[in-house]
């Protein structure tokens, strides 16, 4: 910057010394154009920590599963080839697409952070295999109460069976539709627990329905919780209790 402006001798054309009362102006000049680098230097380190701070949380989302790993880097050069095919298009619908330095930048900076949330999304929500999983895949809770419905009705029809309340063929034909009931429900949740991402209307009916079911507990469920967890788990003891609501 300041080798433009170069004292001249007037009447010889040639580069000369400045003049003492030049030289303070000169001397502001390359302060200013100083602090105008060091500013523009600052900025770039800075851009530069942003942009390294911003790769090691892509690195540490994709460090917490196996499944995906690798795919928060994968996705930003996914996007540069998309956002180069795009500008590249000179007709049709991105034709007149292109991206200016800020707007390409800003369309950096998201490609690599779409996933940043994962960061402090719990790894058994990120490894998610099934609709119920958390630490344990609460398929097995469901499918127990299932169990102590079955064991309720075949207790149901031995004492029935021992009281002579009706024919004992009767009664087993009885007990064996409830099984077969009690059984096609577990399958049809288990099922979809591991299904798409959608359910139809009857599919999700059904799942209302299935929820309705009382089964009865006889222990205290606020038991082994401290008691600062005991708020809504209120209840009598041998009251009917209803299946959870899963989806």
């Amino acid at each position: 910057m300041l080798q433009l402006l170069n004292a001249l001798d007037p009447e010889t054309g040639e580069v000369t010394s400045f003049s003492e009362e030049t030289i303070p102006y000169i001397r502001s000049l390359a302060s200013q154009a100083a602090v105008a680098i060091e500013k523009q230097q600052l900025m770039d380190n800075q851009k530069e920590l942003l942009d390294s701070f911003i790769r090691l949380i892509g690195m540490a989302v994709d460090a917490k599963s196996r499944y995906t790993g690798g795919y928060c880097q994968r996705v930003p050069e996914l996007a540069k080839m998309l956002r180069r095919a795009a500008c590249e298009q000179t007709a049709g619908v991105y034709g007149d697409f292109d991206l200016d330095e800020e707007r390409w930048y800003e369309f950096h900076l998201a490609a690599w952070l779409h996933d940043c949330g994962k960061v402090t999304t719990p790894e058994y929500v990120v490894d998610k295999a099934t609709k119920l999983e958390t630490i344990t895949d609460r398929i097995h809770e469901v499918r127990a109460r299932f169990e102590i419905m079955k064991r309720d009705e075949t207790i149901k029809y031995l004492e029935a069976v021992i009281e002579g309340k009706d024919d004992p063929l009767r009664l087993k034909k009885q007990l064996d539709e409830k099984h077969r009931k009690v059984d096609a429900d577990s399958a049809f949740l288990a099922e979809s627990n591991i299904g798409s991402e959608s359910m139809s209307d009857d599919g999700a009916a059904r799942v209302m329905e299935i929820s309705e079911i009382e089964w009865y507990r006889t222990m205290d469920n606020r038991l082994g919780f401290p008691r600062l967890n005991w708020k809504g788990r209120g209840g009598s003891l041998f009251s009917p209790y209803q299946l959870e609501r899963r989806s």
